[in-house]
Formats: C-alpha cells, sequence, structure tokens
C-alpha cells in the first residue's frame, strides 16, 4: 500500500499564561491511498491539531509530517501552496461565502487558482452535480438547509481535484440522517475519485459508518489504530475502551 501521508514523531505544545498543553507527543501515524481512515476520541485529545499540522496550518514543534511524499514543514510558501491544492477541507462550520451563491462558492477557488472564468462555471456545474446540488446554483447559503451547505462544501473542496479530504467534525452540526447522506456521499466520492479521505470525529456512529480504518487518540497520544472491527471488537487499550462505553453518546 502507498503510503500518502506520514506523522513521525510528531509533538505539539500550545502556550498559555495557565502554563503549557501537549497538543500531540511523539505521534506516529501512516495514511494510505485511497482509504478512508477515523481518527477519534474524547474533547481536547488532540485530533483537530493532527488534522491541522498535515495541511501545515499548525507547526509541529518536532517531528516530520510527509504529505504526498514531501516533508510538509520544509516547504517554501510557493511549494505549500501548491501542495495544499491536493489536500481539501470540509469544516464543521461549513465556511461558505455567505454574499456568494452557490455557484460563485464553487468557481471562486478554481478562479484563485487561474482557471478562465467559463471553464471555472463548467467544472463548478459538475461538481454540483456530483453531490446533488445542481438546482441550487443560483441560492445563497442563507437559504440552504445543513446538509445542503455541507454539500457545497464538499463540491468547492473538490474544485481543484485534490488527492487527500480532510474532514474535520464535517457532520457534528448535521441532524443523525442528513449526517448519514454525507457520510453515504463522502464513500461515493472516495470509491468514484479514489481520493484519501481523513475523517475527524467524535461520534462513533461517524467512525462505524463511514470509515475502514481507526485511530484512537487520547492526551495528544495516539493510543491504537487497526480496522474498524478490530478496535471496535477488541480494544486493546483503555483509552479505546472507554471510548466505546459511550457508545450512542457524544464525546
Amino acid at each position: 500500500m502507498e503510503e500518502i501521508i506520514k506523522l513521525s514523531g510528531v509533538n505539539k505544545v500550545f502556550k498559555s499564561k495557565n502554563g503549557e498543553t501537549n497538543a500531540l507527543s511523539d505521534v506516529n501515524l501512516s495514511v494510505y491511498r485511497g482509504e478512508i481512515i477515523g481518527v477519534i476520541g474524547f474533547s481536547g485529545a488532540g485530533k483537530s491539531t493532527l488534522v491541522r499540522c498535515i495541511n501545515a496550518l499548525e507547526v509541529p514543534d518536532d517531528g516530520k509530517v510527509t504529505v504526498l511524499g514531501q516533508e510538509v514543514n520544509e516547504l517554501k510558501n510557493s511549494e505549500l501552496l501548491k501542495l495544499r491544492r491536493k489536500i481539501g477541507m470540509i469544516f464543521q462550520g461549513f465556511n461558505l461565502l455567505q454574499q456568494k451563491t452557490v455557484l460563485k462558492n464553487v468557481t471562486f477557488p478554481l478562479e484563485v487558482a487561474g482557471m478562465k472564468k467559463k471553464e471555472a462555471v463548467w467544472k463548478a456545474v459538475s461538481l454540483l452535480e456530483e453531490v446533488g446540488l445542481a438546482e441550487k446554483i443560483k441560492a445563497y447559503p442563507a437559504q440552504l438547509s445543513g446538509g445542503q451547505k455541507q454539500r457545497v462544501a464538499i463540491a468547492r473542496a473538490l474544485a481543484n481535484d485534490p488527492e487527500i479530504l480532510l474532514c474535520d467534525e464535517a457532520t457534528s452540526a448535521l441532524d443523525a440522517e442528513t449526517s448519514a447522506q454525507i457520510l453515504k456521499l463522502l464513500k461515493e466520492i472516495n470509491e468514484k475519485r479514489g481520493i484519501t479521505v481523513v475523517i475527524i470525529a467524535h461520534q462513533l456512529s461517524v467512525i462505524r459508518t463511514a470509515c475502514s480504518r481507526v485511530a484512537v487518540i487520547d492526551g495528544g497520544k495516539l493510543c491504537e489504530t487497526g480496522t474498524v472491527e478490530e478496535v471496535f471488537s477488541d480494544p486493546q487499550t483503555s483509552a479505546a475502551k472507554r471510548l466505546l462505553a459511550f457508545e450512542g453518546d457524544e464525546l
């Protein structure tokens, strides 16, 4: 299997007036091309920090983050920009441009990347059809449901044909039925495009539904990795056992 993301001995400490917080401690993780892997842990465990280190929104204090064969924190700004175009991001809060239509929300990253307007519109319409939202191209975000907003965000994340899709609590603001629909869409995109998907979640149901492999993080440390079936049916660490004790609840 091809290793598309690798974290080696990653440490990240946040300093404040109240002292230091070890957000990540000696994290070692490999992500393979074409898989859907989930990262789960209690609130404050370090899940989002891990994702932010992958696309260099956070810089580790120690260790290496390698993405698509490039050591992220050694890249110059221009090189990092090119790499980030290969990494799509989906957030809990959708992060849509409220004053722009659905269509313009999706054409925006294409035009920023230098695509001609006519081509950008054509591609955006195609992407919105792919996520089942072609009829909403003239609508504004305020006119959409939460699920529809997340579909727009997914279409936008796919605009530059990324090889990796990072989903940071992408379904946590949605109800159970809508969440299931979004996870189904992500699985379809993974199968159709072969995109590697990393899902950060605080709900066990999300990991069960969408992921083939899972990494358990606790107190900044990566405690256990394995297939979802292996980890959830026979957890080997106290951290994983505590997570499973919250089955059906939000962590």
